[in-house]
């Protein structure tokens, strides 16, 4: 009778323990912005006291300031930077704004790893261009109750959403194949967990093989990674982080 009762008890404290320390949560919010950017960031913490939320700059890597001979050290290869693989030839770089908001977000990621948090502590993760409703912290108090508690990734916006519904509002992404639209794409606003980035995301992100996104998409049947259905951030397409990538 006695040891019965220990293992129900058990169970419910397990039980507990689980949605608990599984909640999705946000114990920090970090944005990445250029030093040139400084509009783009007076915009940002416009929104930011609107929606009363205190958010951290990461300083952006610009990629047009990487010496050329400094990119294989940083992972990211030929391909990834100009128009062909001939080391000889002085062809005109391309592609260095890609490149530097993949620098930015591994630096960011490696920087949060270092720091004290328990391992169900998400950051929030944002572009200098996110559109941040004044309502914010009660969508998400709505929102982060629904979150199955194996969460590693959770976009509060992302493009073109595909995968299977896991709750109201809520889809589990998968890595479905590139097409003219292509799926699940946009970093401009999600959460990581702490304990996601050191064994999951960093490994994965030692070399660039893709843009950030787009390489983060290939992990997701690996990944527990879920989006919100319908954003609550989204991203100012008139002044977006895209326009960087081509200049």
């Amino acid at each position: 009778m006695y040891t019965s009762i220990v293992l129900v008890f058990m169970v419910i404290l397990y039980f507990l323990y689980t949605w608990f320390h599984g909640k999705a949560n946000i114990a920090s919010i970090h944005a990445m912005n250029l030093d040139k950017d400084k509009k783009r960031w007076n915009t940002l913490m416009n929104y930011a006291t609107n929606a009363k939320l205190s958010i951290e700059r990461w300083p952006a890597t610009y990629g047009k300031d990487i010496p050329y001979e400094q990119f294989r050290e940083l992972g990211v290869g030929h391909a990834m930077i100009k128009p062909n693989r001939n080391d000889k030839k002085k062809e005109h770089l391309v592609n260095l704004g890609v490149v530097g908001c993949f620098l930015s977000t591994r630096n960011l990621l490696r920087h949060l790893s270092n720091q004290s948090f328990s391992g169900s502590a998400g950051h929030l993760i944002l572009d200098d261009d996110a559109i941040i409703p004044v309502d914010f912290l009660s969508q998400w108090e709505s929102i982060r109750t629904r979150v199955p508690s194996d969460w590693d990734i959770i976009y509060l916006g992302i493009w073109n959403i595909t995968g299977k519904d896991v709750a109201p509002g809520i889809k589990k992404l998968r890595s479905a194949k590139r097409s003219d639209r292509a799926p699940n794409v946009g970093t401009f606003a999600y959460i990581v967990r702490h304990g996601a980035i050191q064994t999951k995301i960093l490994p994965w992100l030692r070399y660039m093989i893709d843009a950030i996104d787009e390489q983060y998409v290939l992990k997701f049947d690996e990944w527990n990674v879920y989006g919100l259905k319908t954003n609550i951030i989204s991203a100012n397409t008139k002044e977006s982080s895209i326009d960087e990538i081509n200049t």
